[in-house]
């Protein structure tokens, strides 16, 4: 096993690439198939080998199972020191054959390639061989009725998804092959076939890799998310009762993530995300739910629908908390508390498209799994999978921010998140124009008691902007939150605590959920709130600097909020009220 292992190593040198997910891709799925594997072929090869001019020519034609699973293509690959794609050595041929999935319309597993015919009696398939000092083992398994070897390539995107995934590539993976020729004299034919099966949900032995966690709460809905590390039913059993749950089934995505455990030899779909939304909900009211779609049920937990009727309401707000054990302690002291929702204001990992991801959600399964988590996407997030971890409102008007920037309002209050990592938010732009668009509509609604905006980076700050819209933002962006009556703003990305007062309106940078302190100790820079104040037109001031891990709790009553501030400790070390 240890051979094999080290000859994929180097084989992932090649073709690797498109089997790992893409950075900037949108998160969208397809629902997972029902259907039994594919019984008919993909793609009918034949390997014409000649091995007294040394040269193996590849032919290829569809099979019966193109037409309705879509293409595949197969190369002799080139391969370091063999740009041929295969060589000769002694009485026998190495091949390096590649798949890749350049039409295909659906996702397939278990792709595989099965010799059908060796072509002659003297002509047999080697297991191990010694290349390069190194012995490697190439066969996967036998066929048991034929006792001819197959090869696995493992489990595919389809071409669409692939796109998304791949970074704009198509699925592929490449395999070598040996064949001991006999005299090495006589022309061979080896036939074989490349198959593959459908994805099939109903895997009675997943289990739950990220547990239950909650997003997009409203007055009658909520929306469920976990993570297998197989294909397994989208099912959620809720109720008003623990004894007594009904069944909700939603839709799921599979992904191959090599970042969780290494590089897979070959290519799996080793996660797959689930999704259920639950709707008809009694506004007001607590809901248990479990997950029973994985070997191991969740246990059962609750959650509380938002309110119709006018009430003094909470929510909290965290960001930064990184990799830092530091994280640990903020959660503890937020899960004493009593609000509705929170707001995470981004980079919830170090690397938020690996193993560090679920090390995040599970210091923040105490909060999740009962309370509704609103994120902004930080630069510790791809856009891939900050969308394919989350549900949240869709916009309308530009797809192409939907997830990233969104809105909504509850109890009089509009809550606005704008996403600008690659400072889209310039003047004119798509993002301003949403931004716009959301703040008018915000300002006139007669009911409307404040509007609060989260960020990532700060829009005001007494320490450097690395990134965002920076001084020079303000210069458009102050007019808007002034003119559309902003009530406060909430942002990350420096890693402190720091309160603002910009000519009487509260703009809070938290950014200590467990990163590692910026600026520790340094005072606020006088030039950047000058120049700050000059650009906005405002009178900046920065009243308030600790450098301790926090979380903030927001009260908002019929005409006052209230931003508290706690450390680690549960200790309250700052605290800001605005009435109207």
């Amino acid at each position: 096993m240890k051979a094999r292992i080290k000859w994929a190593a180097v084989l992932v040198w090649l073709s690797a690439f498109s089997c790992s997910p893409g950075s900037n891709s949108p998160f969208q799925s397809d629902p997972p198939s029902l259907d039994h594997p594919a019984p008919k072929p993909l793609l009918e090869l034949v390997f014409k080998i000649d091995p007294v001019r040394k040269r193996v020519e590849l032919e290829s034609r569809p099979g019966s199972a193109a037409e309705e699973l879509g293409g595949m293509s197969a190369q002799l690959a080139p391969y370091p020191g063999y740009v041929r794609g295969y060589f000769f050595q002694d009485q026998m041929v190495i091949l390096f054959l590649g798949l890749e999935g350049s039409r295909l319309l659906k996702d397939l597993t278990d792709a595989r390639v099965q010799i059908t015919d060796l072509g002659s009696p003297t002509v047999y398939p080697q297991d191990l061989v010694a290349v390069s000092g190194d012995t490697i083992s190439l066969i996967s398994g036998f066929n048991k009725k034929t006792g001819l070897p197959y090869y696995n390539y493992g489990d595919f995107y389809s071409r669409k998804r692939a796109l998304r995934y791949n970074n704009d590539t198509p699925s592929n993976w490449l395999w070598a092959m040996a064949f001991e020729l006999g005299n090495g004299k006589e022309q061979v034919r080896i036939k074989a076939e490349a198959r593959a099966k459908l994805p099939h949900p109903d895997d009675p032995r997943a289990e739950l890799t990220i547990q239950p966690y909650l997003n997009q709460i409203t007055t009658d809905s909520v929306t469920v998310l976990w993570e297998t590390d197989s294909e397994s039913h989208s099912i959620v059993h809720y109720g008003s009762k623990p004894s007594l749950l009904d069944q909700a089934v939603g839709k799921s995505s599979r992904y191959q993530d090599p970042g969780l455990s290494g590089i897979t030899n070959p290519p799996v779909f080793n996660l797959s995300v689930h999704q259920v939304e639950l709707t008809g909900l009694e506004p007001g009211s607590t809901y248990y739910y479990q997950i029973r779609s994985s070997h191991h049920p969740s246990p059962v937990d609750s959650f509380r629908t938002l309110s119709r009727e006018p009430k003094t309401f909470a929510f909290a707000i965290i960001g930064d908390t990184q990799t830092d054990p530091d994280h640990q302690r903020v959660i503890d002291q937020m899960a004493g508390k009593d609000f509705d929702f929170y707001f995470h204001l981004g980079d919830f990992a170090n690397d938020f498209s690996g193993a560090l991801r679920r090390n995040f959600f599970q210091i923040e399964q105490p909060l999740l799994s009962r309370t509704p988590i609103f994120p902004v996407r930080g630069n510790h997030e791809s856009a891939l999978w900050y969308r394919a971890y989350y549900a949240l409102p869709k916009n309308n008007y530009s797809p192409d921010l939907n997830e990233l920037c969104y809105s909504f309002s509850y109890q009089g209050v509009y809550f606005i998140v704008i996403e600008d990592l690659e400072n889209q938010l310039a003047e004119g732009s798509a993002v301003y124009y949403w931004l716009e668009r959301e703040l008018a509509k915000a300002y006139s609604d007669p009911d409307r008691k404040f509007t609060f905006i989260f960020s990532h980076p700060p829009f005001y700050s007494g320490y450097d902007h690395s990134y965002g819209p920076g001084v020079a933002g303000l210069s458009f962006l102050a007019p808007l939150f002034r003119q559309y009556d902003v009530s406060a703003g909430f942002a990350g990305h420096n890693h402190l605590y720091e309160r603002l007062d910009v000519s009487g309106v509260p703009y809070i940078t938290s950014g200590g959920g467990g990163g590692s302190f910026f600026s520790a100790g340094d005072a606020p820079d006088p030039s950047f709130l000058q120049e700050e104040s000059q650009s906005s037109g405002e009178q900046v001031q920065s009243l308030v600097q600790e450098w301790r891990y926090h979380f903030l709790l927001v009260e908002v009553g019929a005409d006052y909020f209230q931003v508290s501030a706690y450390d680690d400790q549960g200790t309250l070390f700052d605290q800001v009220m605005v009435s109207k």
